[in-house]
């Protein structure tokens, strides 16, 4: 066997992680149909503000996809405005979100969502909360 193939189980693409993207995502969001904004399904305020970031990514690429906005990616003023936060504060989270590999810096001040890190995220993140939150709802 060639060395092409045994690595070719290492490669990734967006077609590969967007299902189970979507899988997860259908239990924290939906998307509005005509703004291609997040539609909260469970309680905003049960996220951080990294969380909201990350949504925030990820809800502007799959709106992008749906070709329901024209670009993937956002700026700190625009997050900042969708979930009522100062630009500098929105900047600093998305800052930290591009440190730990989730955001991509486009260009100074635009921003693009890591799928793979989105995922990672959504999955450690932001899933265990659902959790918490099922749990309080059933006592």
């Amino acid at each position: 066997m060639s060395n092409k193939k045994i690595l070719e189980k290492m490669l990734v693409d967006e077609s590969s992680i967007l299902p189970k993207i979507v899988e997860v995502s259908e239990k924290i969001f939906k998307l509005d149909k005509s703004t291609g904004d997040p539609v909260f399904l469970i309680p905003q305020s049960k996220l951080s503000q990294s969380d909201l970031m990350a949504i925030g990514l990820l809800s502007k690429y799959m709106a992008n996809q749906l070709e329901i906005v024209d670009t993937a990616s956002v700026t700190p003023a625009e997050l900042g405005k969708r979930f009522k936060l100062k630009k500098m504060i929105a900047g600093a989270r998305l800052n930290d979100l591009k440190t730990h590999g989730l955001a991509k810096l486009i260009k100074w001040g635009e921003y693009r969502v890591s799928l793979p890190e989105a995922l990672r995220y959504l999955e450690e993140e932001v899933t265990p909360k659902l959790q918490n939150i099922k749990s309080k709802r059933s006592k």
